[in-house]
């Protein structure tokens, strides 16, 4: 087979040296600081996060009580509202946050909720054992 071009004058070309700049190796304690932030930051997403923001909230809401109340939470939902003691503050990771307490007349009650859909109206509401010590809202971790 004959070569199609023979005879053509075809110009000659180079192709330029592309040369990447060089950023030297990163370090591991570098290393070891973009992994901390990139887990930051999916903390800061998490129901983990979430709470952890919640316990400041509830520890400053706290501090400005005085002897005869107690953190309470009110949660409105379709039209109907509840108030109950706040006992424990919790979470399911990812996404879920949860409540456990007491109604005004000592009925047990446990809000399991996702965390996009939380909202509540933390409120001082009278002790439901005065005479006890005020026991502060424990916060649970995850089982997970």
């Amino acid at each position: 087979m004959a070569d199609p071009f023979a005879g053509v004058n075809l110009p000659s070309f180079s192709v330029p040296e592309i040369r990447m700049p060089s950023y030297g190796a990163v370090s591991a304690a570098q290393m070891e600081e973009i992994s901390r932030s990139l887990a930051e930051a999916a903390d800061a997403k998490s129901a983990r996060g979430l709470v952890k923001r919640l316990m400041a909230e509830v520890r400053e809401f706290e501090e400005r009580l005085d002897e005869s109340h107690e953190v309470g939470v009110r949660l409105v939902s379709f039209g109907q509202s509840l108030v109950f003691h706040v006992h424990q503050i919790g979470y399911i990771q990812p996404n879920l946050v949860t409540f456990a307490g007491t109604t005004d007349d000592s009925q047990p009650v446990r809000l399991v909720q996702h965390m996009s859909q939380l909202s509540f109206l933390l409120m001082r509401v009278p002790r439901l054992n005065p005479e006890q010590p005020r026991r502060p809202i424990g916060f649970r971790e995850s089982s997970e």
